[in-house]
Parts: structure tokens; sequence; C-alpha cells
């Protein structure tokens, strides 16, 4: 039974003087921001606006990396060597936690970002490798990935002693396999399909994927995406069901955590 979950959401995804998303009013409905760290959106004032941002709102700070890949906000693939992911990995999480620690709070998890996540699911050398980069990093940084937790990044994680986050897409559509369907376009969201989702998940612990088909689901933590165009209202609806179903929201602990997280009901 599902007493406390997490919300979280893909946050800092403007780049220079072009924004994406209502970072502002998104972060009253969160618990938990991922905050790009420059590759596929974010620049160093960004992350810092994002970063005090969440500190306001109360929400606790993951760092999502992705590709170099501007143009096509991450979503390209890229054939990358086992050393460009090493130091991809560092320079992005790297580069974050220090705004993070400068605005005295503490980094709380990592979140591939777009096709870096997608080349993740069956690369188990670039798995591993940034898996290293993470534990070097801070060992008890947990990992988020969208449920099941059986493809190549977050089995290794696990077996590499990280915590990996579960999570339930609230705005994206699921595969037979239990896969998060791909998309580019954005679109304004159906909210009693949100809804239906939420109910389905939180009584069933199951979510209908696109072809309809049943399929069973864990999660900790609730996905969603900032720059959705109805990105709020989607937020609103997320809650309002879990408060009708007296679910507590707070964030994923790490491992080590002594922090008291943001929590609501």
């Amino acid at each position: 039974m599902i007493t406390e979950i997490d919300i979280n959401s893909d946050l800092g995804e403007g780049y220079g003087n072009y924004k994406a998303g209502n970072d502002e009013e998104v972060m009253k409905y969160v618990t938990t921001a991922n905050i790009a760290c420059g590759f596929h959106a974010g620049d160093p004032c960004i992350m810092r606006k994002t970063v005090e941002l969440a500190k306001r709102n109360g929400v606790v700070i993951g760092a999502h990396p992705g590709f170099p890949d501007l143009m096509g906000f991450g979503r390209r693939k890229m054939e990358i060597s086992e050393d460009d992911a090493w130091c991809y990995t560092i320079y992005q999480v790297g580069a974050l936690k220090a705004f993070v620690e400068t605005a005295g709070l503490e980094l709380h998890h990592v979140k591939p970002h777009g096709a870096l996540y997608w080349v993740l699911t069956e690369d188990e050398k670039l798995s591993k490798v940034i898996c290293e980069a993470i534990i070097k990093i801070d060992p008890d940084l947990p990992v988020y990935w969208p449920s099941p937790l059986t493809e190549a990044f977050p089995r290794i994680a696990t077996e590499m002693g990280l915590k990996a986050v579960g999570e339930l897409n609230a705005d994206t559509g699921y595969t037979p396999d239990g896969i998060v369907a791909p998309f580019r376009e954005k679109h304004a969201i159906d909210l009693e399909g949100v809804r239906k989702r939420i109910r389905q998940f939180i009584t069933e612990g199951t979510v209908t994927a696109i072809n309809g088909e049943v399929i069973k689901k864990e999660a900790q933590s609730i996905c969603t995406h900032g720059d959705t165009p109805n990105a709020v209202d989607v937020l609103k609806a997320i809650r309002d069901e879990l408060k009708k179903a007296n679910i507590s929201i707070t964030p994923a602990r790490k491992p080590s955590s002594q922090a008291k997280p943001k929590s609501t009901g």
C-alpha cells in the first residue's frame, strides 16, 4: 500500500534569453527538481536561478545530465566513448553540485535526460562508467529512472551500490513492455487521463499501455515535465488525487540523508 510518494519535474531547461516552461509555478507543486546541467539545456545563470528557486520553495535538487545537444534538446542519440561518458557526467553533475552547495544545500540525485536515457536502457558499458562517475562525486546519490528498474542503467547502479528510485510517468504514454513511449512534440495533456492513471496506480499498482494492455508498476516518484504546456494543471490534478487517497507527498530519501525533506499532504 502506498503511503508516501515523491513528485519530480525536469526544470531549468531554458538557455540564454530563451525560456522553457513555467518553473516559478511548477516549483510550487513538486517536491523534487531535476535541473538541466548545460548540455541539453540550461546555462550557468539559469542553473543558479533554478537552484535558488528550488531553495525558496523547499524543493530538493537533482542533476539532469544529457548529451551535448542544445539544438536537439538532448533527444538525438549520439555515439560517445566511455571516456566521453565519464567526463560528461563529472562535468555536468559537478557543475550543478557546486551551485547547489553554494546555496547551502545538498545535491539529492542524478537523473539521465532524453536520448542519454534511451542509450542507457541497453548500453551496459556506458551505464557502468556513468555510475562510476556518480559514485566518485557522491556514493550516496540515488539515481532516478522510469519503472521498471530492470534495464541496464538502474540494474548496474543497484549492483554497484547506488539507490535506484523508480518513477511513474504521469504525462507520457507507455509501450506494452512498460517502457515510456518516445515523444518529441509537446502538447497539452488530458487532465482526466492523468487523474485516471494516478488513481489506477494508487489502487491497483498498474498503468494502461498505449495499446490498452495493463502493466504492473512499482514507483517511489511521479515524474512530470516542466515544459508541458499545461504542466501546472497536470501537477494540480496529481496532487488532488494523492490528497484524496491520503498519500503524503515527500522526496525520496537519500541513504545518508539527515535533512527533513519538504512534505505535504
